[in-house]
């Protein structure tokens, strides 16, 4: 198996394009994962690494089942700086590129490595030592054509475990021709052995040709991972998988092949989250969680069973709920990612204490957590508990607790940026404001949450911060506020009635029959709920959207009424899975939705 990584500001996104033999993956990654009791040679480094969020661990946890297996995968990585420090569970040495290239520079640097490692059989170092010599020498360029691979590759059969071994070189970027070349030769002769062959750097810097020559291999495979401001879970799946490709076509890509769906099936599950798309999750999760089983992958399997908890949360399920996160808290992964505890943590908590049972001892622990998780490297993973945790607590009364919650997303917030801590941020502050009937920010913060909600895709985030800002503007009570709030409320009932979100779908209905109002029970068939399945009215009334119509000029155009007009609208929204009447008018621009429509 060869990695490589380059870095997520210049990642190379391409689709995964399969061949016989060894696969290469192109992956950016900026963290590392934690010690472990293989055998390893760590070389100084530049800055203290960052560590690993959940699909990178995922990643990294693939790769070693995948090499216990003695399934090869080429994977080419974009890393920035500080650049990480993997240490593995199966055996693995690493050497990193000089600062100077010399001819055969990395080669020499690997052998060395492998001379210096006190656990590796003595015959074995002194080949390694007596070859990284001849490589020095000037009569090396008499060697027959292929003799510094050949020789390579028999040193690193003579290495070789029941458990495989990984190879990892770093900053590739400087690398040399001659090793970049024999590097090449090594990784198509060791295509069917248990070896992973990891090769970082940077791709803001200047890169040899022979590295694209590696990266451009038949088999090769990108990822690229971001930075800790953006999105990593999108950034990873779009270099993985096809950049900006449809989730339909990642997911049969997943199906197609059991590599690509154990490397990257965290990430895709994490997509079918946010989308709404929960069904396939559900089914998806079975496949990853079951390969992963099969091939020893524990922390892949744990976090397929925290993010299914999550989609079972949205369903009101509560008692599988229960049972996954119990399968999740009393694994041996948690030990390495205190946000996958909290996840799971958490989830059973809202279960059990949904159900009436004792859950005390949950939110105890829960607490203790919140004393590092201003600290995290992973703040989509922690947010993502932290805004659900204080929107409980505000409905519970427990204002106080609350605000010492928020007050570690704002410290985290400031510390990354990331949108999916803006996010819990927003939320927090809705429903704080919301608590205290501070209407007006709420509103604010609602709106921010929506945008936030957006921008990650996370339709049930979105709908929930529809619902509050619907709320929040209906207890505004003048005019414009009513009409938005109304129509709000009608956007949040429809997408929450299409995802099946039974217990926010209630709690939505709840707060409108404080003002009288009910939104209609929207259930589109399972025909409907695809995007542009809209009946002969709904493209009407979109056709008059797209014109720019009020709902109450739609439904004067139309003679029907403005409730009816307004219903309409938001079947629509639910059914195209967007947030807002724009941006509906945008998909049937660019997808020619309405052709043939009458306005």
């Amino acid at each position: 198996m060869l990695v490589c990584y380059t870095s997520p500001r210049y990642c190379f996104s391409r689709c995964l394009r399969k061949g016989a033999g060894m696969s290469v993956q192109t992956i950016d990654i900026g963290r590392s994962i934690l010690p472990s009791r293989a055998t390893s040679l760590l070389l100084p480094a530049a800055a203290k690494p960052r560590n690993l969020r959940r699909a990178e661990f995922a990643l990294i946890d693939a790769l070693q089942a995948l090499t216990r297996a003695g399934q090869g995968v080429l994977l080419l990585a974009a890393v920035d700086q500080p650049a990480p420090a993997f240490t593995y569970d199966v055996p693995f040495v690493r050497a990193t590129a000089p600062l100077i290239p010399t001819p055969y520079g990395v080669l020499t640097q690997l052998l060395s490595a492998i001379a210096s490692m006190s656990d590796t059989r003595a015959a074995v170092r002194a080949s390694a030592h007596t070859l990284g010599l001849s490589l020095t020498r000037p009569e090396q360029s008499a060697h027959a054509a292929g003799w510094p691979a050949a020789q390579v590759t028999q040193l690193i059969g003579r290495m070789l475990t029941e458990e495989g071994l990984v190879i990892q070189l770093d900053d590739l970027h400087r690398a040399d021709a001659p090793s970049l070349t024999v590097l090449a030769e090594v990784a198509a002769n060791l295509a069917s052995r248990p070896v992973s062959l990891v090769c970082a750097y940077r791709a803001d810097q200047a890169q040899p040709a022979e590295l694209t020559a590696l990266m451009n291999m038949p088999a090769a495979r990108t990822v690229a991972l971001a930075f800790a401001w953006a999105d990593d879970n999108a950034v990873l799946l779009d270099s993985l998988l096809g950049r900006k490709a449809p989730l339909g076509m990642m997911l049969e890509a997943a199906k197609a092949d059991e590599r690509t769906l154990l490397l990257g099936g965290v990430p895709l599950l994490e997509a079918c989250r946010r989308s709404g798309r929960w069904t396939d999750g559900l089914m998806l999760s079975e496949r990853i969680i079951g390969q992963a089983q099969l091939l020893g992958a524990e922390y892949v399997a744990a976090a397929a069973r925290a993010i299914r908890s999550q989609i079972l949360l949205g369903l009101g399920q509560w008692a599988e709920v229960q049972a996954e996160c119990d399968q999740v808290i009393t694994s041996r992964a948690c030990a390495r990612d205190v946000n996958l505890t909290a996840t799971a943590m958490w989830g059973g908590y809202k279960a059990r204490s949904t159900a009436g049972l004792p859950a005390r001892n949950l939110m105890d622990a829960l607490k203790r957590w919140r004393a590092t998780v201003r600290h995290t490297d992973d703040p989509a993973a922690a947010a993502v508990v932290m805004a659900d945790l204080i929107v409980h607590l505000t409905e519970t009364d427990q204002l106080n607790e609350a605000r010492a919650w928020l007050r570690e997303v704002e410290a985290l917030v400031e510390r990354t940026g990331h949108p999916q801590a803006r996010l819990a941020q927003a939320v927090g502050q809705g429903a704080l404001a919301s608590a205290t009937n501070d209407w007006r920010t709420a509103v604010g913060a609602y709106r921010a949450a929506g945008q936030h909600a957006a921008q990650l895709r996370d339709l049930l985030l979105e709908a929930r911060a529809n619902s509050g800002l619907a709320l929040a503007l209906l207890q505004i009570g003048d005019g414009e506020s009513k009409n938005e709030g109304r129509e709000r409320l009608s956007v949040a009932h429809s997408v929450l009635s299409r995802l099946n979100a039974r217990p926010d779908m209630e709690r939505c209905e709840a707060g409108a029959k404080q003002f009288g109002l009910r939104p209609r029970q929207r259930r589109p068939s399972a025909a409907n709920r695809t995007p542009g399945a809209l009946t002969r009215r709904e493209r009407e009334v979109l056709a008059l959207v797209v014109n720019g119509l009020t709902n109450r000029q739609i439904a004067q155009r139309l003679t029907i009424s403005e409730k009816t007009a307004e219903g309409h609208v938001g079947n629509i929204l639910a059914k195209l899975s967007v947030s807002s009447r724009g941006k509906a008018a945008e998909l049937a621009k660019a997808t020619g939705l309405l052709e043939g429509t009458a306005a």
